[in-house]
Protein backbone atom coordinates (compact mmCIF):
# COMPACT_ATOMS: atom_id res chain seq x y z
CA UNK A 1 0.00 0.00 0.00
CA UNK A 2 1.54 3.20 -0.90
CA UNK A 3 0.98 5.75 1.84
CA UNK A 4 2.19 9.46 0.33
CA UNK A 5 3.18 11.53 3.29
CA UNK A 6 6.99 10.75 1.99
CA UNK A 7 6.90 10.85 -1.51
CA UNK A 8 6.66 14.75 -2.10
CA UNK A 9 9.07 15.92 0.59
CA UNK A 10 11.78 16.94 -2.13
CA UNK A 11 9.16 19.26 -3.60
CA UNK A 12 7.83 22.21 -3.19
CA UNK A 13 4.39 23.65 -5.72
CA UNK A 14 2.34 26.26 -6.39
CA UNK A 15 -1.04 25.31 -5.40
CA UNK A 16 -3.70 28.03 -6.95
CA UNK A 17 -7.59 28.05 -5.71
CA UNK A 18 -9.25 29.65 -8.54
CA UNK A 19 -12.30 29.67 -6.85
CA UNK A 20 -14.77 28.61 -3.76
CA UNK A 21 -17.42 28.19 -5.40
CA UNK A 22 -18.52 24.67 -6.76
CA UNK A 23 -21.44 22.68 -8.61
CA UNK A 24 -21.61 20.23 -6.05
CA UNK A 25 -21.68 20.14 -2.07
CA UNK A 26 -20.14 16.89 -0.20
CA UNK A 27 -19.88 17.99 3.58
CA UNK A 28 -16.48 15.56 3.55
CA UNK A 29 -14.52 17.51 0.84
CA UNK A 30 -11.56 18.94 1.56
CA UNK A 31 -11.42 21.69 -0.06
CA UNK A 32 -7.62 22.95 1.69
CA UNK A 33 -9.77 23.60 4.74
CA UNK A 34 -11.54 26.47 3.31
CA UNK A 35 -14.70 27.52 4.51
CA UNK A 36 -18.02 24.98 2.96
CA UNK A 37 -20.69 27.95 3.39
CA UNK A 38 -20.26 31.83 1.34
CA UNK A 39 -22.22 34.58 1.39
CA UNK A 40 -20.20 35.31 -1.77
CA UNK A 41 -17.80 33.18 -3.89
CA UNK A 42 -14.36 34.64 -5.05
CA UNK A 43 -13.22 33.88 -8.57
CA UNK A 44 -9.42 34.72 -8.44
CA UNK A 45 -7.79 37.13 -10.62
CA UNK A 46 -6.34 37.32 -14.13
CA UNK A 47 -3.26 39.31 -12.69
CA UNK A 48 -2.86 37.21 -9.32
CA UNK A 49 -2.43 34.00 -11.56
CA UNK A 50 -0.16 35.52 -13.73
CA UNK A 51 2.40 36.94 -11.11
CA UNK A 52 1.89 34.17 -8.82
CA UNK A 53 2.90 31.83 -11.96
CA UNK A 54 5.76 34.06 -13.62
CA UNK A 55 7.26 34.82 -9.69
CA UNK A 56 7.50 31.09 -8.99
CA UNK A 57 8.92 29.44 -11.97
CA UNK A 58 11.21 32.42 -12.11
CA UNK A 59 12.32 32.09 -8.02
CA UNK A 60 12.21 28.09 -8.20
CA UNK A 61 14.21 27.12 -11.25
CA UNK A 62 16.82 24.68 -10.64
CA UNK A 63 15.75 24.31 -7.11
CA UNK A 64 12.56 22.24 -7.71
CA UNK A 65 10.43 20.63 -10.51
CA UNK A 66 8.03 23.48 -11.29
CA UNK A 67 4.32 22.12 -10.52
CA UNK A 68 1.08 24.05 -10.80
CA UNK A 69 -2.06 22.64 -9.49
CA UNK A 70 -5.18 23.99 -9.93
CA UNK A 71 -7.91 23.46 -7.59
CA UNK A 72 -11.10 25.54 -6.15
CA UNK A 73 -13.86 24.62 -5.32
CA UNK A 74 -14.26 23.53 -9.05
CA UNK A 75 -11.63 24.75 -11.18
CA UNK A 76 -13.57 24.44 -14.20
CA UNK A 77 -16.09 27.41 -13.31
CA UNK A 78 -13.24 29.79 -13.49
CA UNK A 79 -13.61 31.16 -16.93
CA UNK A 80 -9.84 31.55 -17.17
CA UNK A 81 -9.12 28.24 -16.38
CA UNK A 82 -8.21 27.19 -19.76
CA UNK A 83 -5.50 30.36 -20.35
CA UNK A 84 -4.15 29.87 -16.74
CA UNK A 85 -3.07 26.37 -17.84
CA UNK A 86 -1.89 26.97 -20.79
CA UNK A 87 0.41 30.26 -19.34
CA UNK A 88 1.97 27.93 -16.58
CA UNK A 89 2.73 25.30 -19.25
CA UNK A 90 4.42 28.36 -21.60
CA UNK A 91 5.91 29.04 -18.34
CA UNK A 92 7.72 25.49 -18.04
CA UNK A 93 5.38 24.25 -15.00
CA UNK A 94 3.77 20.64 -15.27
CA UNK A 95 0.03 21.15 -14.75
CA UNK A 96 -2.43 19.23 -12.37
CA UNK A 97 -6.31 20.12 -12.36
CA UNK A 98 -8.23 18.79 -9.07
CA UNK A 99 -11.81 18.94 -10.77
CA UNK A 100 -15.32 16.82 -10.12
CA UNK A 101 -15.22 15.88 -13.50
CA UNK A 102 -18.57 17.44 -14.07
CA UNK A 103 -17.93 19.94 -17.37
CA UNK A 104 -19.08 19.90 -20.31
CA UNK A 105 -17.15 18.00 -23.67
CA UNK A 106 -15.66 20.84 -25.13
CA UNK A 107 -13.98 21.86 -22.03
CA UNK A 108 -12.85 18.34 -21.72
CA UNK A 109 -11.33 18.74 -25.67
CA UNK A 110 -9.28 22.23 -24.24
CA UNK A 111 -8.17 20.24 -21.06
CA UNK A 112 -6.73 17.44 -22.63
CA UNK A 113 -3.82 19.11 -24.37
CA UNK A 114 -2.90 21.53 -21.63
CA UNK A 115 -3.59 18.88 -18.36
CA UNK A 116 -0.64 16.78 -17.57
CA UNK A 117 -1.99 15.15 -14.48
CA UNK A 118 -5.91 14.83 -13.61
CA UNK A 119 -7.61 14.04 -10.68
CA UNK A 120 -11.08 13.68 -10.66
CA UNK A 121 -12.83 13.66 -7.27
CA UNK A 122 -15.36 10.48 -7.46
CA UNK A 123 -18.34 10.13 -4.76
CA UNK A 124 -20.61 7.31 -6.70
CA UNK A 125 -20.02 4.79 -9.07
CA UNK A 126 -21.26 6.96 -12.12
CA UNK A 127 -19.93 5.26 -15.62
CA UNK A 128 -19.84 8.66 -17.02
CA UNK A 129 -17.34 10.30 -14.71
CA UNK A 130 -15.54 6.98 -14.68
CA UNK A 131 -15.31 7.04 -18.82
CA UNK A 132 -14.23 10.86 -18.56
CA UNK A 133 -11.20 9.57 -16.82
CA UNK A 134 -10.52 6.98 -19.06
CA UNK A 135 -10.61 9.09 -21.75
CA UNK A 136 -8.40 11.96 -20.36
CA UNK A 137 -5.91 9.65 -18.58
CA UNK A 138 -6.91 10.98 -15.01
CA UNK A 139 -6.84 9.12 -11.73
CA UNK A 140 -9.90 8.96 -9.27
CA UNK A 141 -10.15 10.67 -6.10
CA UNK A 142 -12.30 10.17 -2.73
CA UNK A 143 -13.01 10.94 0.38
CA UNK A 144 -13.31 7.92 3.12
CA UNK A 145 -15.77 9.57 5.97
CA UNK A 146 -17.11 7.41 8.91
CA UNK A 147 -20.53 9.45 8.20
CA UNK A 148 -21.08 7.67 5.07
CA UNK A 149 -20.65 4.70 3.06
CA UNK A 150 -20.30 4.84 -0.42
CA UNK A 151 -16.50 3.89 -0.50
CA UNK A 152 -16.40 0.50 0.02
CA UNK A 153 -14.72 -2.41 -2.20
CA UNK A 154 -17.69 -2.16 -4.70
CA UNK A 155 -16.78 1.29 -5.38
CA UNK A 156 -13.27 0.69 -5.96
CA UNK A 157 -13.74 -2.45 -8.23
CA UNK A 158 -15.94 -0.01 -9.90
CA UNK A 159 -13.52 2.19 -11.20
CA UNK A 160 -10.13 -0.06 -10.52
CA UNK A 161 -11.88 -2.62 -12.87
CA UNK A 162 -11.53 0.34 -15.65
CA UNK A 163 -7.78 0.48 -15.48
CA UNK A 164 -8.10 3.52 -13.57
CA UNK A 165 -5.94 4.18 -10.44
CA UNK A 166 -7.43 5.38 -7.27
CA UNK A 167 -6.74 7.39 -4.38
CA UNK A 168 -8.27 7.60 -0.93
CA UNK A 169 -8.26 10.06 1.60
CA UNK A 170 -8.97 9.97 4.76
CA UNK A 171 -11.62 12.90 6.05
CA UNK A 172 -9.66 14.80 8.28
CA UNK A 173 -12.09 15.93 10.52
CA UNK A 174 -12.81 12.19 11.42
CA UNK A 175 -11.94 11.18 15.07
CA UNK A 176 -11.72 7.69 14.66
CA UNK A 177 -9.69 6.52 11.35
CA UNK A 178 -9.78 2.58 11.70
CA UNK A 179 -12.23 2.04 8.95
CA UNK A 180 -9.83 3.88 6.64
CA UNK A 181 -7.56 1.56 7.95
CA UNK A 182 -9.34 -1.67 7.39
CA UNK A 183 -10.19 -0.16 4.51
CA UNK A 184 -7.17 0.16 2.91
CA UNK A 185 -5.34 -3.44 4.24
CA UNK A 186 -8.50 -5.26 2.66
CA UNK A 187 -7.76 -3.05 -1.40
CA UNK A 188 -4.57 -3.83 -0.60
CA UNK A 189 -5.40 -7.49 -0.85
CA UNK A 190 -7.96 -7.45 -3.13
CA UNK A 191 -6.64 -4.88 -6.09
CA UNK A 192 -3.46 -5.04 -8.34
CA UNK A 193 -0.65 -3.80 -6.85
CA UNK A 194 -0.18 0.22 -7.87
CA UNK A 195 -3.88 0.96 -8.31
CA UNK A 196 -5.12 2.23 -4.95
CA UNK A 197 -3.25 4.68 -2.58
CA UNK A 198 -3.95 6.53 0.48
CA UNK A 199 -2.70 8.67 2.99
CA UNK A 200 -2.65 7.93 6.54
CA UNK A 201 0.20 8.37 9.14
CA UNK A 202 -1.71 10.34 12.21
CA UNK A 203 1.07 13.08 12.28
CA UNK A 204 2.55 15.56 10.17
CA UNK A 205 5.79 14.06 8.72
CA UNK A 206 6.60 16.83 6.25
CA UNK A 207 6.99 19.07 9.57
CA UNK A 208 9.04 22.22 8.91
CA UNK A 209 10.88 24.89 11.23
CA UNK A 210 8.15 26.89 10.46
CA UNK A 211 5.29 24.58 11.56
CA UNK A 212 3.66 24.43 15.21
CA UNK A 213 2.54 21.46 17.13
CA UNK A 214 -0.46 21.30 15.72
CA UNK A 215 -2.41 18.02 15.77
CA UNK A 216 -4.70 18.20 12.48
CA UNK A 217 -4.00 15.50 10.34
CA UNK A 218 -3.21 17.82 7.17
CA UNK A 219 -2.48 17.32 3.68
CA UNK A 220 1.21 17.98 4.77
CA UNK A 221 2.36 18.99 0.80
CA UNK A 222 5.17 21.33 0.62
CA UNK A 223 3.69 23.96 -1.56
CA UNK A 224 3.13 27.64 -1.36
CA UNK A 225 -1.05 27.82 -1.54
CA UNK A 226 -3.24 31.00 -3.49
CA UNK A 227 -6.45 31.27 -2.68
CA UNK A 228 -9.11 32.68 -4.34
CA UNK A 229 -9.11 35.79 -2.29
CA UNK A 230 -5.74 36.58 -3.55
CA UNK A 231 -4.44 35.84 -0.33
CA UNK A 232 -1.39 33.46 0.10
CA UNK A 233 -0.12 30.50 2.65
CA UNK A 234 2.95 28.01 2.89
CA UNK A 235 0.66 26.08 4.98
CA UNK A 236 -3.55 25.52 4.78
CA UNK A 237 -3.62 26.18 8.52
CA UNK A 238 -1.30 29.44 8.26
CA UNK A 239 -3.41 31.82 6.60
CA UNK A 240 -1.49 35.33 5.56
CA UNK A 241 -4.02 38.21 5.43
CA UNK A 242 -1.54 40.08 3.06
CA UNK A 243 -1.59 40.02 -0.72
CA UNK A 244 1.38 40.17 -3.26
CA UNK A 245 0.94 42.60 -5.53
CA UNK A 246 4.00 42.91 -7.51
CA UNK A 247 6.86 40.43 -9.19
CA UNK A 248 9.25 41.32 -6.10
CA UNK A 249 5.89 40.60 -3.20
CA UNK A 250 5.67 37.43 -5.05
CA UNK A 251 9.40 36.22 -4.97
CA UNK A 252 9.45 37.66 -1.19
CA UNK A 253 6.44 34.97 -0.81
CA UNK A 254 7.96 32.20 -2.07
CA UNK A 255 11.18 32.76 -0.05
CA UNK A 256 9.35 32.63 2.68
CA UNK A 257 7.35 29.19 2.11
CA UNK A 258 10.53 27.75 1.31
CA UNK A 259 11.76 29.02 4.70
CA UNK A 260 8.88 27.67 6.16
CA UNK A 261 9.10 24.16 4.73
CA UNK A 262 12.95 23.88 5.28
CA UNK A 263 13.60 21.08 8.04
Amino acid sequence: MELDKQIHRDELKLRILVTDKCNLACSFCLNDFQEKVHKDFHFIEDETVSKAITAYSEFFAGKYPLQVYFSGGEPTLHRGIVPYLQFAKENDCRTTLISNGYFQKKLENQLIDIVDCMHISAYSKDRRLRDRAVRMGADIQSVYSSNNTYVDMDFLDFYISAGLKVKIFPDFFDKDYSKYQNLLNDAEKAFPEGSISGRYTGHQENRGIGCSDCNRKCITLKAAWVYPDGRTSPCVQHLFSKKPESIGDWKEYFGSVETFHKV
